[in-house]
């Protein structure tokens, strides 16, 4: 029987033939994916996916190689590489690798019954999905997609320090993505649910909601331009808010700060957002980006990036936390292939007591954003401005009115932080957008209509 990988890496490290620091980072995963349509699996594909990668600090030189074969001689030609490739990289006093003897192994982001659930019971629950949507309403006409996926992961950090941290994770699920049509009125719907257990998601939930999307927005119409006061469903606010914060641009990063790529450079124990909001990011919270510990294996922590509206904390990696005289923040993100670069886990908005509801009566008027669209091309994470395509429905007398269409809705980041009036209840960690926020009634933002 051959070596495992974790004996592998345990002895490519006992065996490194120089001095210098070194790492290794591995990972792998397995992945799912079934589509539904017309009452028959589409489509059915499984592939695993695996690779090394080396880290290796020569004076103030890092240099990085890596291999998609896992073997002694495969790893050894690896850190032989790094070593070579560090010679050609400038001089930098930030390049380190995380000083830690630490040995651990986590599991609890791991699915209880994943392992145990046959592909027929995957292929059903698409099916089902399909089964649901089409039910729903005769105005559902097509179901383009409906999908099962999972996500089996395994990541081992091992460093010339000692450390050694292992972490296997899964996830799971499901979507819908269809189309309504009444008359000559075509619109979609979506609806994503993502969760630790399969026994978890809910077939005949994401088929509804996905249809009731879809169904709601038929019949929309225009609406003059100006500056209305909106309230974001708990879906946009989410796309929006994360577009920004949870990017490789954000203005939270340290390497983005150092660079002159934030207007928060300088603010960190400034307000600069109302005072009732709190950003955070909680590792120990199940989403889709949850994990135990950093890409560098420091482990995962909370964090406030703004507490009841004060920015306080930067997010770090080692190398920026070092060229800025910081300690890292456990915030570190790299493939097995790719540089080093900063990631949130869980970031999220905390919520109040306040539902949905009371959120469009304190609005009274204005307009309700359900669905935004070309939102990463209509940004700029330096300057904060936003403009984007978007749909939903007036709000008039503090309750939902006509849908309305053919909107763009324009701000800017900073200042729609600061003009946050109401945050809602109704916040999901199992939506697909990398920032998990309530639904949020804004003072005022320009709306170009027709």
């Amino acid at each position: 029987m051959g070596k495992s990988n974790a004996d592998l890496i345990k002895k490519a490290m006992a065996d490194k033939s120089f001095n210098e620091p070194g790492e290794i980072y591995f990972s792998c995963s397995s992945t799912t994916k079934i589509k539904a349509h017309d009452g028959e699996v589409a489509s059915f594909s499984y592939a695993d996916t695996s690779g090394l990668g080396t880290r290796v600090v020569s004076g103030e030189k890092m240099g990085l190689s890596y291999t998609e074969k896992v073997n002694e001689e495969s790893i050894a030609n690896c850190f032989s590489t790094a070593r070579e490739n560090s010679q050609f990289i400038p001089d930098d006093k930030g390049y380190a690798i995380y000083e830690s003897d630490e040995v651990k192994s986590y599991d609890q982001f791991k699915s209880d019954d994943l392992e145990n659930i046959s592909v027929d019971q995957k292929k059903a629950l698409a099916l089902e999905i399909e089964k649901q949507a089409k039910a729903y309403d005769k105005r559902i006409v097509n179901v383009p997609e409906a999908m099962y996926c999972d996500v089996s992961n395994e990541r081992i950090i091992a460093n010339s320090y000692g450390l050694y941290k292992s972490e296997k994770s899964s996830l799971c699920y499901a979507y819908a993505y269809l189309m309504a049509t009444e008359g000559d009125d075509t619109t979609v719907g979506f609806y994503f649910q993502g969760e630790k257990n399969f026994k978890d998601l809910n077939p005949e939930k994401i088929a509804r909601m996905a249809a009731q999307d879809a169904l709601e927005k038929l019949g929309a119409g225009e609406i003059e331009s100006g500056s209305y006061p909106v309230v974001f469903s708990a879906f946009t606010a989410s796309s929006l808010l994360g577009a920004f914060i949870n990017s490789g641009g954000s203005p939270f990063f340290g390497e983005n700060i150092q660079k002159g790529r934030s207007k928060l450079d300088g603010k960190l124990g400034e307000s600069i957002a109302a005072s009732h909001i709190n950003i955070v990011d909680d590792p120990s919270l199940f989403s889709l980006g949850t994990a135990s510990f950093d890409d560098e294996g420091v482990d995962a922590s909370k964090h406030y990036l703004v507490e009841n509206g004060v920015f306080k904390m930067e997010m770090h990696n080692i190398y920026s936390g070092k060229r800025g005289g910081k300690k890292t923040t456990g915030n570190g993100s790299r493939g097995y292939s790719s540089s080093l670069s900063t990631r949130l886990f869980t970031p999220y908005l905390e919520t109040s007591d306040k539902s949905e509801d009371a959120l469009l009566k304190e609005a009274g008027k204005g307009i309700f954003i359900t669905d935004l669209e070309g939102l990463h091309a209509g940004l700029d994470q330096i300057s904060g401005d936003f403009s984007v395509a978007a749909k939903g429905f007036l709000i008039e007398n503090g309750t939902l009115g006509k849908a309305v269409k053919n909107i763009t809705v324009a701000g800017n980041f900073f200042n729609f932080l600061q003009e946050i009036v109401s945050v809602a209840d109704n916040i999901r960690f199992n939506d697909e957008a990398e920032f998990s926020s309530p639904s949020l009634l804004v003072k005022a933002l320009s709306v170009s209509g027709k």
